[in-house]
């Protein structure tokens, strides 16, 4: 035991406090430090259509709330700095964010943004430094599949000059997290598709990444098997159960990469949201199989492991487990059935190879190897 022992070594912070059950939202109160509370609540329109925010607004009667409703799919700087102007001119010091990854990464923006004089630009752009001064902020995912409760960075998308940018800071961890699966009960078909692969995604790339360890790999396992076992049930009859546990399985990825960071799945998605309006968890989730496949002699004592996860015996096994899934719920697993076409690869691969995450691959990773396996999904 001692020889095992003296082989673990590694390094796993994440500060926020989670709060994991049906019914948890209605003990926010306590979670509410400041006296006097100002807070902005920030939300997904879908919220207040199925009668989350009222019931929300009810634990929130004895502070001060101002209420933006969220209706970009993807948070652009013009966004992050009209929320901004109205967290200062109201005077709040909290902020609390409802809804999909979107509407949690916006909040986690102004979190760290109030305390700041320039616009979001200036610190997307890295023109600019952030300092560590965020406000107190409460996130309350509605879908099951981001992990953007549980860590400590922003996706922004510059629609106009066709970039994805990011805010990065430990500040922005949110201060408490409430994971409570009843709200995801309502969430569409589609949707459900769509967060469940992003989940299984980061989840698989935090398990490969080169900044895994022995605590994210438990996190990444854990999530990888949980997700395998209940999206599909959870697309096709939406149990209780499977809801639960599609909860449970995106937070315990969130954990993961919260530490990890992502790879080449995700980085390559980027420019076919931008250029060809594909939604997040499709385009990361198209090019899993493949990348999977590419990673498998670098996977060494990880990969059995990983096969157990899948419930699978070889990676054969587990790409095609993949893409069976990705069709049984509604996916597409050829990039031609979502428009993108030969001409295209060049595209994609320009905009969306960064070496950062390339770097973060197991397996070295050339564009040229990129646009080879990208042609072999049209």
């Amino acid at each position: 035991m001692s020889n095992i022992s003296n082989l673990i070594n590694f390094k796993y912070s994440n500060p926020t406090i989670i709060n994991f059950g049906i019914g948890k939202i209605n003990d926010i109160e306590p979670l509410i430090t400041i006296k006097n509370a100002k807070i902005l609540l920030i939300y997904t329109p879908s919220m207040e259509k199925n009668g989350y925010l009222k019931n929300l607004l009810t634990k929130l009667n004895n502070f001060s709330v101002y209420l933006y409703n969220n209706t970009t799919p993807n948070p652009t700087p013009e966004t992050v700095d009209l929320v901004t102007k109205l967290f200062r001119s109201n005077n709040c010091n909290f902020i609390i964010g409802i809804g999909g990854g979107s509407t949690i990464d916006l909040a986690k923006s102004v979190s760290i943004l109030q305390s700041h004089k320039h616009s979001s630009r200036k610190y997307l752009y890295k023109e600019h430094d952030l300092s560590n001064e965020s406000c107190p902020f409460i996130a309350i995912p509605s879908t099951s599949g981001t992990g953007s409760e549980v860590t400590s960075w922003a996706t922004i998308w510059d629609m106009k000059n066709k970039k994805k940018l990011s805010l990065e800071k430990y500040s922005m961890y949110p201060t408490h997290c409430i994971v409570d699966p009843e709200l995801t009960y309502s969430l569409p078909k589609y949707q459900t598709a769509l967060t469940g692969m992003d989940a299984l995604t980061q989840s698989i790339e935090a398990y490969w990444s080169r900044n895994s360890q022995e605590i994210s790999d438990i996190y990444s396992l854990t999530a990888i098997k949980i997700i395998l076992e209940n999206l599909e049930d959870a697309y096709l009859t939406n149990k209780q159960n499977s809801r639960v546990n599609m909860s449970l399985g995106s937070l315990l990825g969130g954990l993961a990469f919260s530490n990890t960071k992502t790879s080449i799945c995700h980085s390559l998605s980027y420019p076919m949201t931008i250029y060809y309006n594909i939604p997040h968890g499709q385009a990361v989730s198209i090019t899993l199989p493949s990348f999977l496949e590419w990673n498998k002699d670098s996977l060494n004592s990880k990969l059995n492991p990983l096969l157990y996860a899948m419930g699978t015996k070889s990676i054969k096994q587990s790409c095609d487990k993949i893409r069976n899934l990705m069709k049984s719920i509604g996916l597409k697993i050829n990039l031609s059935e979502l428009n993108i076409n030969k001409p295209d690869i060049k595209n994609i691969i320009r905009e969306g190879f960064y070496n950062e995450r390339a770097d973060n691959n197991p397996k070295r990773i050339l564009k040229k190897d990129a646009e080879k396996l990208l042609n072999e999904i049209l």
